[in-house]
């Protein structure tokens, strides 16, 4: 859930910015959050400024979904350890 409302600017951003097709938009936001270049590359300047902005926030989407998903694991470790004094 988190992964999808993190493609969703995406999606939306390539579809009017760049003005992609719906399944190319699609197809872009996957690539980016996969780590792949994109194809076509950016045309305007406000594709390029999009793209580095919303590399950006996928990077941070995918930070923190990977820490709510550690979180309950590092915890229950650090439980393990705590030494009554």
């Amino acid at each position: 859930m988190i992964f999808f409302l993190g493609l969703l600017p995406g999606i939306i951003g390539f579809y009017f910015i760049e003005g992609h097709s719906a399944v190319e938009s699609m197809l872009n936001a996957l690539s980016m959050l996969s780590g792949q270049a994109i194809e076509p590359a950016p045309i305007t300047r406000g594709g390029r400024f999009f793209i580095a902005i919303y590399g950006l926030f996928l990077q941070s989407v995918f930070i923190i979904s990977i820490g709510l998903i550690v979180t309950p694991f590092i915890h229950r470790i650090l439980h393990k350890w705590h030494l009554e004094e």
